[in-house]
């Protein structure tokens, strides 16, 4: 099942944790996910670890991971905007023509690209992809993109604003069809919300979340507890 050219606003990104929803959403591989992200980082052994199956999902590689991707270009965003808060330059591309185009391998990214500009002294994330599996990968792809948007706002100083996600192929397969009419809203909503990074450049942001991924055992936490133990002291609450 298939709706082409779907734009979605979500107004408050820190309540993208997808809890007791009735789904199979695995915390540990929602918070290596986003700590390879903010790390610039690819590591599958690490990912494995959180989820035993995950190179399954991505051609036994990660070529096409975002972390070493934005890396390079995450800098290059916070001085656009602190420079010029009104910049309509801070974009990020994640699709890269010479490798996604031009080699066969089996893991290419989904996301085209990631911008960002501040208006009423909010910051608006946009995000562009060319497929996403409703079922899948955005449960995991807004937790990522969420907390994304989190740290950047607060490693400039603003508000976290909306969050506009357009997806040029967004799926569902058959097989999910009826696990997804299973998924329920939660009692209480939202269970719990994600936290930016405390961090004033993204050079610390970088050291922070590798310190956070190396240093923590998910095994028995949950991705908030694990998320928030190492600097409880400075999340925003």
């Amino acid at each position: 099942r298939e709706l082409t050219n779907v734009t979605m606003t979500i107004r408050r990104s820190e309540t993208c944790l997808p809890q007791g929803m009735g789904r199979g959403f695995n915390p540990k591989l929602a918070a290596a996910e986003v700590l390879q992200l903010l790390a610039g980082k690819a590591d599958p052994e690490w990912m494995t670890k959180a989820s035993p199956k995950y190179l399954e999902f991505t051609g036994g590689a990660m070529t096409g991971a975002y972390g070493p991707r934005l890396a390079d270009q995450m800098p290059f965003i916070i001085q656009t905007l602190r420079d010029d808060p009104m910049s309509r330059q801070a974009v990020a591309t994640i699709w890269d023509p010479q490798k996604d185009l031009a080699q066969v391998h089996g893991d290419r990214p989904c996301t085209v690209y990631i911008s960002f500009m501040i208006r009423r002294g909010a910051l608006i994330t946009s995000t562009y992809m060319r497929s996403q599996d409703v079922y899948l990968g955005l449960t995991y792809d807004l937790v990522m993109f969420g907390q994304l948007h989190q740290t950047v706002a607060s490693i400039l100083d603003v508000e976290p604003g909306d969050h506009v996600h357009a997806v040029q192929s967004m799926h569902l397969y058959e097989r999910d069809i009826e696990k997804a009419a299973n998924i329920t809203m939660p009692p209480m909503w939202p269970i719990d919300t994600l936290y930016g990074l405390d961090a004033e450049s993204w050079a610390e942001v970088q050291h922070l979340a590798y310190s956070i991924a190396y240093d923590t055992d998910f095994a028995d936490e949950t991705f908030t507890e694990a998320w928030l133990r190492k600097y409880s002291e400075d999340a925003r609450s």
